[in-house]
């Protein structure tokens, strides 16, 4: 059985859960991001991942009290919420959790009077098949693009030495003023977490 959660301040400094959740979101983005860099992409550190628990503002999902699966979601503004660094671990992949994370934090964003919910991708040329496939699947929940910038001006010195394609920053946003749900939002509001699968 899956249960989704919100990770309490006070466990940021678990011996245990921060090094779970930085090697599950890391082994997730070098496995569907092969041939992006010219070397391997930490995507995540311990101090991120705590810095992120003390600020409530990462998601798990637990498989047998495992880490499965991750992702950061916080308010941008009093209308607007945010989610990204999603990753959910390899081994089971295909299982539908990226899926269970991403309604978790809409649900909750919508729960919480939120009216649209935005992240980002990034986008290669030439075509990169995972990242195609990323854009389509927020594009299939409802999210469009609403401006973009090259990484290269974003993070010059890292591009130059890292890059070995030329990407986009891509902004997408999603009206969360329909999307409610009345379950899940009984749920959250309930427990703070999500129903168990």
């Amino acid at each position: 059985m899956v249960v989704v959660r919100w990770l309490e301040p006070d466990v940021a400094e678990d011996l245990a859960l921060a090094p779970a959740v930085t090697e599950v979101v890391n082994r997730a983005y070098a496995h569907k991001e092969v041939g992006l860099f010219a070397t391997k992409i930490e995507r995540t550190d311990i101090d991120d991942v705590r810095t992120s628990i003390s600020r409530r503002e990462t998601v798990v999902a637990l498989l047998e009290g495992a880490v499965v699966g991750s992702v950061r979601s916080r308010a941008l503004d009093g209308r607007t919420g945010w989610f990204g660094a999603l990753g959910v671990d390899p081994a089971v992949h295909g299982r539908g959790f990226g899926e269970v994370l991403i309604r978790f934090v809409e649900d909750h964003a919508a729960a919480a009077g939120r009216g649209a919910m935005q992240l980002e991708v990034l986008e290669a040329q030439p075509i990169h098949p995972h990242l195609s496939r990323v854009r389509e699947r927020y594009e299939r929940r409802g999210y469009r693009e609403t401006s973009r910038l090259p990484l290269a001006a974003l993070y010059p010195e890292d591009a130059a030495r890292l890059l070995v394609a030329v990407m986009d920053v891509v902004t997408m946003r999603k009206s969360l003023d329909t999307y409610r749900d009345g379950r899940a939002d009984e749920a959250i509001h309930a427990s703070g977490q999500a129903p168990t699968l």
